[in-house]
């Protein structure tokens, strides 16, 4: 006795069908965030740019160029990002110098 079980999809599977699923949304969104990379602008050369997409819920993001999209990893996240932005603007060293004295 034989029972069909249907198998899950793999990772793979799925993000194919998200990018199947949105190709045909690509030029319009493209020109919706001016004609490129949503994060650095650069626009598509002679390869299209990145359909980005979140990998936990499979939700289209955005067009990205492969610098931006593959600095963009699943554990940056927008804490993580607003931590960093204050570290960058003000280092922990810079601040340690302003209270020494010269």
């Amino acid at each position: 006795m034989s029972t069909s079980r249907r198998k899950r999809p793999t990772r793979a599977q799925q993000h194919r069908a998200v990018v199947r699923a949105h190709r045909h949304l690509y030029d319009d969104l493209l020109a919706f965030q001016g004609g490129g990379c949503a994060i650095c602008g650069k626009p598509p050369g002679a390869r299209r740019h990145a359909m980005d997409h979140d990998h936990k819920t499979m939700e289209l993001r955005g067009i990205l160029c492969t610098h931006c999209n593959r600095m963009l990893t699943s554990r940056l996240t927008i804490w993580w990002l607003w931590k960093a932005y204050h570290y960058l603007n003000r280092t922990p060293f810079e601040a340690f110098n302003e209270g020494r004295p010269a």
